[in-house]
């Protein structure tokens, strides 16, 4: 691999170069046997007759490594093995880096999927949890790309020069994600105090509490602390699964799929009362509509008259009474014939004067909504997941007017706003007797 050359009169770094044809100066200058005339040789002085001056071998090749342990020079056989090594801890650093890149946008993406596809999820934690969703992913998955890129091309220079970066961006952007989700899950924790009923696989996960602190697929970390037992089993026994599943290659879980397995049936704490403030929030407008609608109504009049809070026979029999006396007329066949007819239009008069601004009233003072609520959501745990919080207060509106529950609203709107009903009854009274007065003059 190398030679010992003995100078002859008026030799140069460069003659000797060009005489032994050497294509790279620095086999030579970094030679430790060329130590001595080291300065010599890089100025381009003429060295001394007779100086030995250790140079490559012409018929063989000598490549000059630096490494961080200084400079080494290698035959063809050594730095191929070399480059082989410097080849595959590229790959490896890469690879690595890949993984832990993977795995957290895994867990962003796997995050990010379950508040999505659970919109309540996203109301409970944004109330206790501060640590904001990771915003350097595209920095990491920038900086990757181009240490990747560097590492495929065997561009040396570039490779160093990105890798390290790579490696700062992407452990940044895996302490985000880490820290985000521990705040999910600490919000869950701190919480949500109760979890009863883990559900058989297959049921769509309801409970607030399994999916606010469920990490993402197969994370130790996603186990419930201080659940019942049955759900942290169910945790567990996931996370390891898929971990297993991963490592023999086969298909993980999906989310969606883990989730129905650890969902439950309570709602507990302020993560369930921030549930029923969200549909509290979008049910007043739906709840108004359905209840002020003419099927709705109609069957209210007609439940009011027959089994009201009211005796409305009696009150209709006083009015008339009284209405007779006022007019002076002589028969009250007419009045007593009429009297459904009469009562009917004037509850359906009443209801819709009054129906609108009580109801605002009286859900706006959100206990009996609240109950009403909660007891909707735990009787089925499948309507509070989708994506939409609109829709779902929708749906429990519907439900809500259709269950009977409503009744009880419309009893206390009328014993709130007797005298007004006694007005409309009083007026309808009058229109028809006028009529029969009317009838009896002629």
């Amino acid at each position: 691999m190398w030679i010992v050359y003995t100078t002859k009169p008026g030799d140069t770094m460069d003659t000797i170069i060009a005489k032994h044809r050497i294509k790279d100066p620095a086999t030579v200058l970094t030679h430790k046997a060329n130590k001595g005339i080291y300065k010599d040789l890089k100025a381009g002085k003429e060295l001394p007759k007779g100086t030995k001056v250790t140079i490559p071998d012409p018929k063989g090749k000598v490549y000059v490594v630096k490494t961080k342990s200084g400079v080494k020079h290698m035959n063809e056989a050594t730095y191929k093995a070399y480059l082989k090594e410097v080849h595959a801890k590229m790959d490896e650093a890469v690879f690595k880096l890949k993984q832990k890149l993977t795995y957290a946008q895994g867990r962003h993406d796997a995050q990010i999927k379950i508040n999505d596809d659970q919109w309540f999820v996203a109301a409970c934690v944004s109330l206790v949890n501060r640590v904001p969703e990771p915003k350097s992913r595209k920095k990491a998955e920038s900086a990757f790309s181009s240490a990747e890129k560097a590492c495929k091309a065997r561009n040396y220079k570039a490779f160093e020069k990105t890798i390290e970066p790579a490696n700062v961006a992407i452990s940044k952007y895996s302490n985000e994600v880490l820290n985000w989700i521990e705040g999910i899950i600490n919000a869950g924790e701190g919480t949500v105090t109760v979890l009863e009923g883990v559900k058989s696989v297959g049921m769509v996960c309801g409970a607030v509490a399994a999916t606010t602190v469920i990490a993402p697929v197969g994370l130790t970390a996603g186990i419930l602390t201080g659940a019942g037992v049955g759900a942290g089993t169910s945790m567990t026994f996931d996370g390891f699964d898929n971990i297993g599943r991963v490592a023999a290659g086969t298909k993980p879980r999906s989310v969606d799929d883990t989730l129905k397995r650890a969902a439950g049936s309570a709602l507990a704490g302020a993560a369930g009362a921030a549930v029923v403030g969200v549909i509290m929030k979008y049910a007043g407008p739906h709840i108004v509509k359905f209840a002020t609608s003419n099927k709705f109504l109609e069957n209210q009049v007609k439940r009011i008259i027959s089994n009201g809070p009211l005796n409305l026979n009696e009150l209709y029999a006083a009015e008339v009474k009284v209405m007779v006396q006022k007019l002076g007329i002589n028969s009250t066949d007419a009045l007593i014939k009429a009297r459904g007819g009469i009562m009917g239009i004037a509850v359906s008069k009443f209801l819709m004067r009054v129906t609108m601004g009580s109801l605002n009233k009286y859900l706006g003072s959100g206990k009996w909504l609240t109950d009403q609520i909660t007891k909707w959501v735990t009787g089925d745990v499948k309507r509070v997941s989708g994506k939409d919080p609109n829709k779902t207060a929708q749906a429990f509106a519907s439900d809500l007017t259709a269950s009977g529950e409503m009744d009880s609203v419309f009893d206390s709107i009328v014993k709130d706003n007797k005298k007004q009903l006694l007005a409309a009854l009083r007026e309808e009274i009058k229109a028809v007797a006028l009529v029969e007065l009317k009838k009896q003059k002629a």
